[in-house]
């Protein structure tokens, strides 16, 4: 028998077979598809409250959802930071405007009126109105970088900085920007305060708190609704992939021996 000694392979050969053994050790388990959710996400969107003057008079006091829209058509136009007062009155002032001549005031406006905004008024993203959404999906829309307006009993929120009554009229929208697993929490810009960007409420009191106004009884007792959020622009990308942000701690906690497999490839650590 003729034995052959290889003397420092070539590192392609060696990579090749590293990988048809993972391969084939893969194949020997079953193959966990969950998602591998980011344990921590925080989207760069600019904040805008409400009140930019800060009184509490109207429309202002009434304009969560108009906030709420400037502060993502802002985020998809490449803008972070904080608007200015003017600046934030400006951008809010279409979306006055449109919903006088529509509907007749601006008071209140659900998730399909607002989304009805976004599509007639806003310039650089669409949404979908989303019923019952859950958790999961929430931070698949944060992780791939499309923020998302949620739709709430404003005093469920339990915030004392923003002057909601316990009453079946409290109505009330916010941005979420991103989440905190470790925590268990939603980072959000809260439009009802003057510094109310990434501040953060805990998944439960979001997801309980969730639910959609109804015009035909002037109180929040509709069914859960967000909007999912998308830009209009194609060559709108997120700074960061998302591939790229994970941890290996976040592909372990997953479980999931194909996404650990994955993050070496996309890592190049067999190739480097």
């Amino acid at each position: 028998m003729i034995y052959m000694k290889i003397i420092n392979p070539p590192k392609f050969f060696l990579s090749a077979y590293l990988v048809l053994l993972l391969y084939f050790f893969i194949l020997s388990f079953e193959v966990n598809a969950k998602t591998v959710y980011k344990r921590q996400v925080r989207l760069g969107v600019p904040f805008a409250t409400q009140i930019p003057d800060g009184v509490w008079v109207k429309p202002y006091s009434q304009a969560c959802e108009e906030s709420s829209i400037v502060m993502i058509d802002e985020y998809y136009n490449g803008k972070t930071g904080v608007l200015g007062e003017q600046e934030t009155k400006q951008k809010m002032r279409p979306l006055f405007e449109y919903q006088n001549k529509i509907y007749g005031d601006n008071d209140n406006s659900n998730a399909y009126r607002t989304s009805d905004m976004i599509e007639r008024v806003a310039h650089n993203f669409f949404s979908t109105v989303v019923e019952n959404p859950q958790l999961e999906d929430i931070k698949l829309e944060l992780m791939e970088g499309r923020p998302v307006i949620t739709f709430h009993h404003g005093y469920s929120l339990q915030n004392k900085n923003v002057p909601f009554l316990n009453t079946s009229s409290s109505f009330h929208t916010i941005v979420l920007v991103g989440y905190d697993d470790g925590d268990k929490q939603f980072i959000v810009h809260e439009p009802g305060m003057s510094n109310g960007n990434f501040i953060t409420y805990g998944y439960d009191i979001v997801m309980s708190s969730m639910s959609d106004y109804v015009h035909e009884t002037g109180k929040t007792e509709g069914p859960p609704r967000a909007l999912f959020t998308s830009p209009r622009k194609e060559e709108f990308m997120v700074s960061q992939s998302r591939a790229a942000s994970y941890t290996i701690q976040d592909l372990i906690q997953s479980n999931s021996i194909w996404n650990i497999f994955l993050f070496f490839i996309n890592k190049n650590i067999f190739f480097s």
